[in-house]
């Protein structure tokens, strides 16, 4: 599949990306352009090492999602990014992946992932030309573009290291307010160190917490947040 380049000021760029500082000025993209702006896009991003539950929530959190009106976008990694892609495609939803190079995908056991993303209607993603050198800056910098892309982040587990930092910082950075499993849940089918994590986030304004047996009332409260509402609140518990 041949891949297509769009600029800032096309009509097809994504304006949410202008709210990062140091945005893109192309991005490189195969597949369906359109996912990335047919629906709302929700980001869900977490630990590569992540638990069971942590990827059985992202995987169903994913499915729901998208059954309800909204694309995935994440990175493709191991762990939660490849649930999330699993689970909105289970649900015959187009799903996003950023990446650091179009044409490589890594981990190369996602390559299938990739591939089944494309012949479903996504997309993948990149601000870098195709054959680009690996390095590790490239992969904290796509989490920014996750970060612009989506209306919100789900953080699924993490310990406070990693990715997720940097994906917080810049949901903070782009006012994009943050949703995660409950820490009391997680210190219930989780691990100390993702619920200790959680709970740091969760302290922030522009947090909000949600139980993985609660969705409509998740739904709820993406409501609320998307609406701006959450901008001038404590974070919700």
């Amino acid at each position: 599949m041949q891949h297509v380049t769009i600029s800032a000021g096309d009509e097809t760029f994504p304006s949410r990306l202008s709210d990062l500082k140091d945005m893109p000025e192309k991005l490189y993209c195969r597949g369906d352009v359109s996912a990335l702006s047919a629906r709302p896009l929700i980001a869900i991003v977490g630990k590569r090492q992540c638990t069971d539950f942590g990827a059985q929530s992202a995987r169903e959190l994913a499915s729901f999602l998208t059954a309800h009106g909204y694309n995935v976008v994440s990175g493709l990694a191991l762990g939660i990014d490849t649930a999330a892609h699993q689970g909105a495609l289970e649900a015959e939803g187009q799903t996003v992946a950023v990446l650091y190079d179009i044409r490589r995908v890594q981990p190369a056991a996602n390559a299938p992932l990739a591939e089944e993303i494309l012949s479903t209607g996504g997309l993948l993603i990149s601000e870098n030309p195709p054959g680009t050198v690996y390095a590790a800056r490239h992969l904290i910098r796509r989490n920014r573009i996750i970060t612009a892309l989506a209306s919100a982040i789900f953080i699924i587990e993490t310990d406070g290291q990693g990715g997720s930092v940097h994906t917080l910082r810049y949901a903070r950075e782009c006012g994009r307010p943050v949703f995660c499993i409950h820490p009391e849940e997680l210190e219930q089918h989780s691990t100390p160190a993702y619920a200790s994590g959680i709970s740091r986030i969760v302290s922030e304004p522009g947090s909000w917490v949600y139980r993985t047996q609660q969705k409509d009332e998740l739904l709820h409260s993406m409501d609320e947040a998307l609406s701006g509402k959450w901008r001038n609140l404590s974070s919700r518990k």
